[in-house]
């Protein structure tokens, strides 16, 4: 598969024991991938858990060795964050503040709108997408504080802080995240798992950078393999659309839609399915109703998955619009100065007009396999490779474990609906420190 070339995942232990039903009779008529319950099912899949399980923790721990053996802790009011990582993370921590209620730091002046470094030494009012202050290692100190539905009011500086950790984990330097957990203070153990709300999703902590890299990296990779072996075994087959599975569709759905405070993690999944920001809600309202609640009003995309085509998926809650390539905004760009015959500065002010600017990765919308989209699904999965290993290599900087048996069969639980072990469903479900369990897996959410 692509992304995976160097590491040796045996996909074959898990796709030889699903079939591919497009209309399965007792299951509503979903498409989807089902068990074959061959005598071998549960050890196969149980072996597939535990070969990669070690996979991630032997590799994570091979990268940890590209990096200094120890960091020093800074000072507190240390700048810990380089121009050069400010840089990188301030565009979508920009695009963050536009859309988080409880740090709704709204640009509107021109100068808001530039990712340069910010100026301003001491301020903790201006709008920049990443303040000075908030380079400083200070904004990583703030505790978390359980205080049920007051979480906003009690957790807003620690929040920030969490948000700006998680960029760096996805856009960042490694050595930046390692220097910061190498301060006694922090407290970023305690965000693995993190509701808003008593009443609300687990959608907050930095654990939901884990599930969804791995999310994607399983299932393409499954999706991948199984139709490969299904090729090898029978050329002659008419091709099938795995875009019309239960399997992908709910990828695609749990990876990209818009919930609570915490939307930097899904930007990247966004771009490279091609997904808008408010395409898909946490909590759905869909333009039929007449068609798709329940007697009561109420919605759930069980009634959509792998019920109907994909392109009637994308439109449930909002009919999509296009979504252009950076090589087609750059074109875009080129056409107001040479055949607009516009200035540079006026070319600039029209292309900021919306600072948020969505863009898709792939060069054929909506097909990750397409032969002219492999160098996004190589860079793709590779990203997801290399985020899973910075988060082993955070939790272990933390003085924690990650279970990764766990963390992979719960992924797959919500990958396959019909995946039938639940052998981990009673261990942990978090980082373990010093023998201790720090999350329960009854507070997973999916």
């Amino acid at each position: 598969m692509a992304g995976s070339s160097r590491i040796d995942i045996p996909w074959d232990l898990l796709v030889s024991n699903f079939k591919f039903v497009p209309s399965h009779p007792g299951q509503n008529h979903v498409t989807d991938f089902y068990p074959r319950k061959d005598p071998n099912q549960t050890t196969d899949l149980t072996r597939f858990v535990e070969v990669l399980s070690k996979i991630l923790s032997e590799s994570a721990a091979r990268e940890r060795m590209q990096y200094a053996e120890h960091y020093e802790a800074a000072a507190d009011d240390e700048i810990v964050i380089s121009n050069a990582d400010a840089l990188k993370i301030a565009p979508h921590l920009r695009r963050h503040h536009s859309q988080c209620a409880m740090d709704a730091r709204y640009v509107t002046r021109k100068e808001d709108l530039s990712v340069a470094l910010c100026p301003h030494v001491g301020s903790t009012k201006c709008r920049c997408a990443l303040r000075h202050e908030e380079r400083r290692m200070s904004a990583f100190l703030h505790p978390y504080i359980r205080n049920g539905s007051e979480f906003s009011l009690a957790n807003r500086k620690s929040f920030l802080g969490l948000e700006i950790l998680k960029a760096l984990l996805i856009y960042g330097d490694m050595k930046t995240v390692l220097r910061i957990c190498a301060h006694p203070g922090v407290d970023f153990l305690q965000w693995w798992i993190v509701r808003e709300s008593p009443c609300l999703a687990a959608d907050i902590g930095w654990d939901i950078l884990c599930k969804h890299a791995l999310r994607n990296y399983l299932g393409l990779g499954f999706i991948d393999r199984f139709f490969a072996r299904r090729a090898q075994a029978r050329p002659d087959a008419n091709p099938l659309d795995f875009r019309h599975t239960r399997t992908y569709q709910k990828m695609v759905l749990h990876s990209t839609r818009s919930s609570g405070q915490s939307r930097i993690v899904g930007y990247r999944y966004k771009e490279f399915y091609g997904i808008m920001d408010g395409q898909f809600w946490a909590y759905p309202t869909p333009r039929d109703r007449r068609r798709w609640c329940r007697t009561g009003g109420k919605f759930n995309y069980s009634l959509v998955l792998g019920r109907v085509p994909y392109d009637e998926f994308l439109a449930v809650e909002v009919k999509p619009s296009y979504m252009p390539t950076a090589e087609e905004v750059e074109e875009t760009r080129s056409a107001l100065a040479t055949k607009g015959g516009l200035s540079n500065e006026l070319v600039e002010m029209i292309m900021d007009l919306d600072p948020s600017r969505e863009i898709r990765a792939l060069k054929v919308p909506h097909d990750p396999f397409h032969r002219q989209n492999r160098d996004q699904l190589e860079d793709f999965l590779g990203g997801c490779w290399e985020l899973l290993m910075r988060c082993d290599m955070m939790a272990n900087a933390l003085g924690g474990e990650i279970p990764w048996d766990v963390v992979v069969n719960d992924c797959m639980s919500l990958l396959i609906s019909q995946w039938p072990l639940w052998f981990t469903a009673w261990r942990h479900g978090g980082p373990v420190s010093n023998g201790q369990v720090l999350r329960h897996a009854e507070q997973w959410n999916y």
